[in-house]
């Protein structure tokens, strides 16, 4: 199955009612989002608003608890390999592993 290409969907990111609770307290309630073909989005708030976690469900590393999620039309807990190959997330930190290669890091990642 091919991938769907960006243009020919609406809205190559969308979510809807994004619910995540982390150590029992509630970080993201019903966050409802939606990036366009081409648009560059920041996501500027106070510490513990809940960046951090919104950035790590919408790239897969955190599964949301409630809510739904599309990116390119894919959900990426089941297409995690298609959507990964399809966006970029850039953090104010490296998050390398100090004890491997650039390399090593790059394959690793």
């Amino acid at each position: 199955m091919s991938e769907p290409l960006a243009d020919a969907l609406p809205w190559p990111v969308a979510a809807d009612a994004l619910r995540r609770r982390i150590a029992g307290r509630l970080v993201l309630s019903s966050v409802d989002l939606r990036v366009a073909a081409g648009e560059a989005v920041g996501v500027v708030g106070d510490n513990g608003a809940g960046k951090t976690t919104l950035l790590r469900t919408l790239s897969g590393l955190l599964r949301p608890q409630g809510g739904t999620l599309r990116i390119f039309g894919h959900d990426p807990q089941t297409s995690l390999d298609l959507t990964r190959r399809r966006i970029g997330v850039v953090a104010h930190e490296p998050y390398l592993y100090e004890g491997l290669t650039v390399a090593e890091n790059l394959r690793l990642f």
